[in-house]
């Protein structure tokens, strides 16, 4: 299966936001910049990682997965950003969603799909990416 190259991946990414910006209309113009522009990386990820001719129902179904798990993921790191939660609680519950991402994502992808997707085996706990004492 073709997939777009990581140079490929990057200028896509990084032209995002004028795409978003070019493509807001009426009907969108509400929902939130960074909502659009993340549901457009997380489209050219799968592309990337899966290939751009990947299992349209497996896609949609990622998607389904993705958009509630996103909303929450923006929730909590606002409500970290205003001071409503500490590090160490932002970092537990972040671990709990990925947790919940990776079981989801289990459920649709072989773990072959899931290992080139999220470089992780099914049924296995990620760790996050940072320290939460240094968050705080």
């Amino acid at each position: 299966m073709t997939k777009i190259s990581e140079q490929e991946f990057i200028k896509k990414v990084a032209n995002i936001p004028l795409s978003v910006l070019l493509n807001t209309n009426l009907a969108n113009i509400f929902r939130p910049f960074s909502e659009r522009c993340q549901e457009l990386e997380f489209e050219l990820t799968i592309d990337h990682k899966l290939g751009v001719g990947f299992s349209a129902e497996k896609r949609q179904r990622m998607r389904e997965i993705f958009c509630p798990y996103n909303k929450s993921k923006n929730s909590l790191l606002k409500e970290y950003k205003r001071g409503f939660v500490t590090g160490e609680l932002f970092a537990q519950r972040m671990q709990v969603m990925l947790d919940d991402l990776i079981a989801a994502y289990s459920k649709v992808l072989s773990a072959e799909e899931l290992k080139a997707f999220l470089d992780v085996e099914p049924n296995t706990k990620a760790s996050l990416p940072f320290n939460p004492n240094q968050l705080s």
